[in-house]
Formats: structure tokens, sequence, C-alpha cells
């Protein structure tokens, strides 16, 4: 499907286990263009879980701004 500028992913994280979250993060952060940003739901966090993205408050709301990506050896 290519590379997205947004995922929404509100209220479904808090059902999986740890592994599949570090998982599905890793899927997502793969899965954004860089800079994209994604969209948990207001119970749910990263924390603890992912470090490819950083958090970003705005007003009441917060959501998470994928980081450049790092160019391997």
């Amino acid at each position: 499907l290519g590379r997205f500028d947004i995922i929404f992913c509100r209220n479904v994280i808090i059902y999986f286990s740890e592994r599949f979250k570090k998982e599905l993060f890793l899927k997502f952060y793969r899965s954004l263009q860089p800079s994209g940003l994604l969209f948990l739901g207001y119970s749910e966090s990263l924390r603890g879980l992912s470090d490819d993205f950083e958090p970003i408050q705005y007003k009441n709301a917060l959501f998470y701004k994928a980081k450049e990506r790092k160019m391997g050896p």
C-alpha cells in the first residue's frame, strides 16, 4: 500500500500483549512517511514499547511523530 502520512489506531492496542505491541509499533514506524504521525487512543501509550516516535502534545491531544530514520552500516 505504500507509506502513510498518518496512522490512526485508537482504542485497539490495549487488548494486545507487550510483545505484539512492540512488533506492531515497528510495523507502523516502517509504514509511515518520514515524520509521519501516529494517533493512539486516550488510554494508550508507546512508553517502554518503542523509541521510534517522539510524543507531541497539542492542546489536550497527544500523538506521536516518527523519528528520522537512522541509516544502518
